[in-house]
């Protein structure tokens, strides 16, 4: 997504490059992230949207800043603060759209194997659909992203040469 900001040519080895800089506490804020809501979730729903809002951008801050784990939830409250609403609205425009992706991908594979009379419930049909669901999730972090550069921007005046001044570094 910063080379996409940039103007320049999106590269899968780069994206893997910055996140293997930062890959085990990546997944250790991924993991907390996840368990905070999930656990809101499963307690009374509330509290899970709430941790998700509030931790949403940990992850870019993580990578793209390259903060430590503690310090990319403190920096996630930060950029977030003022601004919930509106986020949650653009999050969840973005899981809605992610949601009926993945419908769509395994009512296609299920046309697919119907006429031959495959069973729907087998191997094979589920690994497809979640491979190919799979493509879709994408579409749950990169909203994510942009509103983390749209915080950025809205608070620190955050442009495309501070952006690629950061990605130098």
């Amino acid at each position: 997504m910063s080379d996409i900001c940039l103007g320049n040519k999106a590269s899968l080895l780069r994206s893997y490059g910055a996140l293997f800089r930062v890959f085990w506490p990546y997944l250790g804020v991924y993991f907390l992230y996840l368990l905070a809501t999930m656990l809101g979730l499963v307690l009374l729903i509330i509290p899970g949207i709430a941790a998700m809002l509030l931790l949403v951008f940990c992850l870019p801050a993580i990578v793209i800043e390259r903060r430590g784990v503690i310090e990319s939830f403190k920096r996630s409250i930060e950029l977030g603060k003022g601004y919930y609403w509106r986020n949650f609205g653009v999050l969840l425009l973005a899981i809605l759209v992610g949601m009926v992706a993945m419908i769509v991908i395994a009512v296609l594979l299920a046309l697919v194997f119907i006429p031959f009379d495959e069973n729907l419930q087998g191997f094979g049909f589920n690994f497809i659909s979640e491979l190919l669901s799979s493509l879709a999730a994408p579409l749950f972090q990169i909203p994510a992203i942009l509103l983390y550069y749209d915080m950025r921007a809205r608070k620190e005046h955050f442009d495309g040469s501070a952006l690629a001044q950061e990605l130098m570094t």
